[in-house]
């Protein structure tokens, strides 16, 4: 709706070139070979970086459940490894101890995702190896940043 208000007729054009940005856009981002980010999480099928390469985006909407896990799977400090997700089929929650493989296997220090809006603007799981970070202000909470550093990393408030 709000595309239509905003272009009119030309509407489609703006919806196809969003959709074409964000086919493109890199699944996962590493910083400094130590922190990985993402939109989610981690995946059941990805125990390397490489595995994340090897899936390639696809289309719009991705049809390796790797990069589809990796844009909706969520944290849960009540799971160790992985678990299904009550948000709906394919998607599922992953645990420290999942998570801390993951990392270990590929040098890694932290994860960052965004995804779920979360109090405060961000939230730390898993002993400081996860950080949610959520930027958007139209969810109720106060959306914040983080300013990554190589010796480590601070929360900026957005409000």
């Amino acid at each position: 709706d709000l595309l239509i208000r905003r272009f009119g007729k030309e509407y489609e054009e703006v919806y196809d070139a969003y959709l074409k940005v964000f086919s493109e856009m890199p699944i996962a981002a590493l910083f400094r070979n130590s922190v990985i980010l993402v939109h989610g999480g981690l995946a059941r099928r990805v125990s390397r970086i490489q595995d994340l390469e090897e899936a390639g985006k696809g289309g719009v909407e991705p049809e390796d459940p790797r990069v589809f896990e990796t844009i909706w799977n969520d944290p849960s400090e009540d799971v160790e490894d992985f678990s299904p997700n009550p948000r709906g089929p394919g998607i599922y929650c992953f645990g420290k101890s999942a998570l801390q493989r993951f990392l270990n296997e590929n040098g890694l220090r932290m994860m960052v995702r965004s995804h779920e809006p979360v109090a405060g603007g961000y939230r730390v799981f898993f002993e400081g190896s996860l950080i949610t970070v959520f930027s958007c202000r139209f969810y109720g909470i106060k959306p914040a940043a983080l300013d990554l550093k190589d010796n480590g990393f601070s929360f900026v408030s957005l409000e």
